[in-house]
This record gives C-alpha cells, structure tokens and sequence, in this order.
C-alpha cells in the first residue's frame, strides 16, 4: 500500500470538475492540475478501496493537459461501494477524490490537494486503528463531498434566481411594450371615433338644414295651393251664377213665347 506526503510544501493542487459515473462500468475523472511540473499526466491509475478489496484501475483513455484534464476507466464494480477513490499519476502524484463517486455532472470545482507517493511506506497500523482512521477519512470526505453538494445546490439556486429575474425583467419590457401599444391603438380609437363623431355632426346639421328648406318650401306650396283652391272655388261661382242667369233668361224667353202663342188670333 502507497503512502504520501505534500508536493512542493502543499502548492500543487488538481482543482476537480468531475469524479463521475459516466455510464454502465465506466468511471470519469476531470479537473485541471496547478503546480505539477515534469510529471507524466498521461499515465494515471484510480485506486478504489472497498470494503473487502484494493481495485486498482488503468486509465482507459486520458487527456493529458494541466489545464483541461480528463480521464476514462472501465470499472464494473459498484459504486456505492466504494470507501475511498485516489488518483495516482505518473507514479510520482496522489489525489484524494472522495468515497465515491456522483452520479450527475457538477457546476463547480472541488480543489483537492495533490500529494507525492513515497515509496517505502512507515509500518501500517493494526486493523482497528486503520478502521478508525479510514472512518474519521470517510467522514471528512463526506463532509467535504456534502460541502461540494450544497456548493452546487447554491449554484443551482443563484442559477435559477438570476433567470427568474432576466425572465421577469424579460415579461416587464414585453407588458410594458403591450402597454404602450395598447395605448397607442386607443388613442388612434379615439381620434377616429372623434372624427367619425364630427363627420356625423355635420351630416346631421346638413339633414336639419335641408329639411327645414323642405318645410320652408312646403309651406310656400302649399300657401300657392290654398290660393289655387281659392281661384278656382270662385271661378266655379262665378260659372254657376252665369249659368243661373242662363237658365232664368231662357225659362223667360219660354214664358213670352207660350204667351204669344195664345195671343195669335
């Protein structure tokens, strides 16, 4: 079994983006290192201690950059399984990732301190002081991962809190620009209702006009009417005291005849 001891007084660090169960038998590893110079990136094991049992698992794939690490295992054991998870690079480095490992990508990083492998390890410890000891190690660990969890949570939260505020601001500008355009279309409301009020108005008072020219003129007709009616009823007078007078000559004239008649000897 490895021990360890600090790189350079404690500077190297390996800031952790992922220990990850990225799918059925494969475990990811992913962060960048600072501090680490003329090690080989590329040759990487994850030791995973069990309950039972030491797997130690070469790095199927890895990408070898300080900046942007990322390693790949084939691993079919159980992840929750697992008590403890150290990554060994270049066999020089040792890095604590924790109990085991999430189950869903993290939003922010874990910075976890990079040691340097020793090859001639001090006596180990009887059985019930190494429980104790990896027990207080699980424990911090679980600490340190429930840390990293609720680093998350609050990530998450701010997340969301900033996007129920730029999708709040976002409904502000758009009922604000409802707002205004409800205004505008009631204002042209009621410019064309004014105008059709006034156009209405003077049609109504041509219509008044009009029909008091009407009236005007009817009473003018019907005055020359009455007239008319007044010519025309002693004209038909005047014709029946002419024929009268008619009727009385000739009744007349029919009496002086009859009466020289009898007279004729």
């Amino acid at each position: 079994m490895s021990t360890s001891e600090p790189v350079t007084a404690g500077q190297a660090t390996f800031d952790m983006d992922q220990f990850r169960v990225a799918g059925p038998g494969r475990l990811e590893v992913q962060g960048s290192w600072e501090g680490v110079h003329g090690v080989d990136l590329d040759r990487s094991v994850l030791v995973l201690r069990l309950a039972d049992r030491v797997d130690q698992v070469d790095a199927e794939s890895v990408r070898p950059t300080a900046r942007t690490w990322h390693a790949a295992f084939a691993w079919d054991g159980d992840p929750s399984a697992i008590r403890e998870a150290t990554l060994e690079v270049g066999d020089r480095l040792t890095v604590d990732l924790g109990p085991h490992p999430s189950k869903r990508r993290r939003l922010g990083r874990t910075t976890r301190p990079v040691l340097a492998l020793v090859a001639n390890p001090s006596p180990a410890p009887d059985a019930g002081a190494e429980d104790g000891m990896l027990s207080v190690h699980a424990a911090l660990v679980a600490a340190r991962e429930d840390l990293a969890q609720a680093t998350d949570e609050v990530e998450v939260a701010r997340q969301q809190a900033r996007r129920a505020r730029e999708d709040a601001e976002r409904e502000r500008k758009r009922r604000q620009h409802e707002a205004g355009r409800h205004h505008d279309a009631l204002n042209m409301l009621k410019r064309v209702a004014a105008e059709a009020v006034g156009t209405e108005r003077d049609r109504l008072q041509e219509q008044t006009a009009e029909i008091e020219r009407l009236k005007e003129a009817l009473a003018v007709a019907a005055g020359e009417a009455a007239g008319a009616q007044q010519q025309a009823d002693a004209s038909v007078r005047e014709r029946a005291q002419i024929a009268e007078s008619a009727r009385a000559e000739i009744e007349s004239s029919r009496g002086e005849l009859a009466q020289a008649k009898w007279s004729r000897p």
